[in-house]
């Protein structure tokens, strides 16, 4: 997140030593203060996300999907922020008999989508991250396709493959289909993909050597390069220089630029930006949005 995440103690008292003496901050809700860089932006209303351990995905459109992180089974979830709406939505927890792993979100304006690794037991930690482990040396965890209809409030699943012999992953979301990519292992030389139409979900059958259409120019989903690009607005690349970014797009039809510093964590949309502030767990989000 580019920063330290401030701690807050004795039921959001801030103390620090000052002169000798002892200064005290109150915050009646505990949370630390927005960052004064950050304070021109419009501020979304995090509710009952704020605190949360979160993994934001990305998008095609200005639909943000978020996974949010617990440690129980059963119990991470899916949240849902309109960027230009500036509402976040609980879509509630994966529908998964487990603990998900390594399920990263990818959303279009109708629905979003999730691979992941299913694990029966509590996951173990490794290298990379958490792991099915503890599921022992003969267990073959499911990897599941997560499919969330925002207009409906509906889940489907489906199961697509199971570690370590059908290692299938997610490639892209791009209106009401999903692509999805067979890794090259187990005695397949080459990576395959095949496509899920999101509306009437069906396990692929077989893949191909033909892979996903790059995303087009301005979408949220289009490679990481210099500058970004959205619907009316540009901005240079903050994951490839260490200072300061600039933004530059149109607002209620005026021409505006900013300069903001590397306080959070940006996301894009197709017309907006968020900047998401706070550590590892989600303390604030501000968007900026060109018109």
């Amino acid at each position: 997140m580019g920063r330290a995440r401030r701690r807050w103690g004795l039921g959001g008292l801030a103390v620090a030593l000052l002169a000798g003496g002892l200064f005290w901050t109150l915050r009646d809700d505990g949370v630390p203060p927005v960052h004064e860089d950050l304070r021109r932006f419009d501020e979304i209303d995090l509710s009952d996300l704020r605190g949360s351990e979160v993994r934001f995905g990305s998008t095609r459109s200005d639909v943000v999907p978020v996974r949010v992180d617990r440690s129980g089974r059963g119990e991470t979830s899916l949240t849902i922020i309109d960027a230009e709406a500036g509402t976040v939505t609980d879509a509630g927890a994966l529908p998964v008999d487990g603990w998900a792993i390594d399920a990263l979100p990818e959303a279009s304006e109708r629905y979003v989508a999730m691979v992941t690794h299913v694990c029966s037991v509590e996951p173990g930690e490794t290298d990379s991250g958490p792991d099915c482990t503890n599921d022992g040396p003969d267990a073959e965890p499911p990897i599941e396709l997560l499919i969330y209809d925002i207009e409906a409030d509906t889940w489907t699943t489906r199961t697509i493959g199971s570690i370590p012999d059908r290692w299938v992953v997610l490639d892209d979301v791009d209106g009401d289909t999903a692509t999805l990519r067979l890794l090259g292992a187990a005695g397949r030389l080459v990576d395959t993909w095949a496509t899920v139409d999101l509306s009437d979900p069906e396990v692929p059958e077989e893949y191909t050597p033909e892979g996903p259409t790059p995303a087009a120019p301005g979408s949220g989903r289009q490679p990481w390069e210099e500058p970004w690009t959205g619907e009316g607005w540009t901005m240079t690349n903050p994951e490839a220089e260490l200072g300061e970014v600039t933004w530059s797009g149109t607002i209620d039809g005026e021409p505006r630029s900013f300069d903001i510093p590397p306080v959070g964590k940006f996301h894009r949309t197709r017309r907006c930006v968020l900047i998401a502030s706070g550590g590892i767990e989600l303390e604030h989000l501000h968007r900026v949005c060109a018109s």
